[in-house]
């Protein structure tokens, strides 16, 4: 399995234009990917965060307000708070699982993908590393 995903297939899983999540890039709305073979490779916080902005935007956020929310860790507790609930009363329109490459998990820390399955956290769904959306996301972040 390849490390990442390519800026297509990560526009094909979140439903957006490379031009799209490079300019979300430029507005600082995305992490930069990380350089593989001279090839940028996406990984599921990035499909997570994407998926964030999406639904921010359909729920009436400008940009730059997603960009305040983002920026703004008390704000952004409470967007999470927000977001929480929606999942619980079955409202969220974020998906529950994104794409993780078992590669980045192991540059982090050797072993952990095994771990992390056991745990229950990572699992396999039609050939591909999986986890929560909301972990992908949270890892990113930290």
């Amino acid at each position: 399995m390849a490390a990442g995903m390519t800026i297509d297939q990560l526009a094909a899983l979140v439903g957006m234009t490379p031009r799209n999540i490079r300019s979300y890039q430029s507005r600082g709305l995305l992490s930069p990917p990380q350089i593989q073979d001279r090839q940028a490779r996406y990984t599921g916080g990035h499909a997570a965060r994407l998926e964030l902005v999406a639904a921010l935007q359909r729920e009436g956020f400008t940009l730059a307000a997603i960009k305040r929310l983002i920026d703004r860790p008390d704000t952004y507790a409470n967007l999470v708070t927000e977001r929480r609930r929606r999942v619980r009363d079955g409202s969220s329109d974020i998906p529950m699982a994104v794409p993780v490459s078992a590669d980045s998990v192991e540059r982090i820390r050797p072993g952990a993908t095994a771990e992390l399955v056991r745990a229950g956290l990572l699992w396999e769904e039609d050939d591909q590393l999986m986890a929560h959306s909301l972990l992908a996301g949270v890892g990113r972040t930290l």
